[in-house]
């Protein structure tokens, strides 16, 4: 089309420049025959004016040739811009016929101008059927002023285009969910000519959406059901852990600390109080004349008068870092972090006086009731020893007290406190 218009305005200026010239020649031959006429007389005030006369022909030639060029500049100036204007409409007109999606034109008056083939495949109806119909006619009726506002904004210039979810009526009667992006078109003098809108049909995406909506929801909730069942799990497992953890570190008969239990907090003490150079003291305590109350009275009885022990003994520390544990049969032991001798000997006649108190008989001791002795010692941990002096050391003040005649408390070297 533009090698058209190109060619059609090289003939154009052709013609006219030979328009031109024969113009120009048809001049100066008039001017020739005029002079030629005159008579001799005449000739001679002729012959004064000639230089005018070719004077005045060159510059009407001169005029003609551009009076004729600008003719032809805006001929051809013309011609191109309606070429562009015509190539311009023909792919505006490809581009509206064969777009993917719904296409129309639309009156400021909501009437159809034109529609293409895809939104007649959309709205299900023939080109001509749905030409006869206006916008709202084929309007979902709940969504008839979804972009009332908008058109109006738009017209009044507020806004240059805007975009729409809105649901159409199918000629089957069914909704249509569509995403609808239009824009205006102003003649010259800014009036609205027509809206050009575009039409996508979105159903089947907002299904796909929805259901992958709802495919992400039953998942999260899937989600928070078994986290929650997880972490029930957890909990209880937890609480397992705890319990088998005190079944493992706790004695089965009095519920007190186990001997595995006293070995690994007496290693862990004796390093802190290294450390810092702290003193660490040790209780060692045994049932005075056990086995014989074991014998007279049974096991049974025996197991009660353990478990009762063994509740008082820690009953009577009140520190968090003080720990009380069954050493093994009727003996305890009782670590004391932080305690100087003169404190644990205070702890250890606590201990040995409430357990008198309980006054639970034993016709085998000299005052007919059951009876402790206790063995004292504290020292300050150093690198050249370990935890097994201190146990030592309070294991022998142990003996004394019961060589001593028991139920009594004494440390390592003398008898500290005497039974009142």
């Amino acid at each position: 089309m533009i090698g058209a218009g190109n060619n059609i305005n090289l003939m154009l200026g052709s013609k006219i420049s030979r328009y031109i010239v024969v113009i120009a020649l048809l001049i100066l031959a008039v001017l020739w025959v005029f002079t030629s006429s005159i008579t001799d007389d005449s000739q001679a005030g002729f012959r004064e004016r000639e230089a005018g006369y070719r004077t005045v022909a060159a510059v009407s030639s001169v005029i003609v040739l551009l009076v004729f060029s600008l003719l032809l500049f805006m001929t051809v100036k013309q011609d191109r811009i309606s070429a562009a204007r015509r190539e311009s409409e023909e792919l505006f007109a490809r581009a509206f016929i064969n777009a993917p999606i719904g296409m129309a034109l639309v009156s400021p008056d909501g009437r159809w101008i034109r529609v293409n083939e895809q939104l007649c495949r959309i709205l299900g109806y023939w080109e001509l059927e749905l030409l006869a119909l206006t916008v709202q006619e084929v309007t979902h009726p709940d969504d008839v002023d979804v972009n009332a506002y908008l058109r109006r904004q738009m017209l009044a210039g507020e806004i240059e285009n805007y975009s729409v979810e809105k649901r159409y009526c199918h000629k089957s009667g069914k909704a249509i969910l569509c995403q609808l992006t239009a824009s205006l078109v102003r003649d010259s003098q800014g009036k609205p000519v027509y809206f050009v809108s575009q039409i996508e049909d979105i159903t089947e995406r907002r299904q796909a959406e929805d259901a992958l909506r709802l495919a992400n929801d039953f998942l999260e909730r899937k989600v928070d059901e078994r986290t929650s069942e997880l972490m029930a799990m957890n909990g209880e497992l937890e609480a397992l852990n705890e319990e088998l953890q005190r079944l493992t570190l706790a004695d089965g008969l009095t519920g007190i600390a186990n001997r595995r239990y006293f070995d690994e907090y007496i290693e862990k003490e004796w390093r802190t109080e290294l450390r810092q150079q702290k003193p660490l003291s040790l209780i060692m305590a045994d049932i005075d004349f056990f086995k014989s109350y074991n014998d007279t009275y049974g096991h049974q009885s025996g197991d009660d008068c353990l478990t009762t022990v063994a509740r008082t003994i820690s009953n009577s520390i009140r520190r968090s870092t003080d720990m009380a544990a069954r050493y093994g049969g009727e003996e305890f032991a009782v670590v004391l972090p932080y305690t100087d001798l003169d404190g644990a000997m205070q702890v250890a006649e606590t201990i040995r006086k409430q357990v008198e108190d309980l006054r639970i008989e034993n016709r085998q001791t000299e005052g007919g009731y059951v009876t402790i002795s206790l063995g004292v010692f504290s020292m300050i941990p150093s690198a050249q020893e370990s935890p097994v002096s201190l146990i030592s050391m309070a294991d022998k003040a142990l003996y004394q007290a019961k060589h001593a005649g028991r139920n009594r408390v004494m440390t390592g070297s003398r008898d500290m406190i005497q039974p009142a």
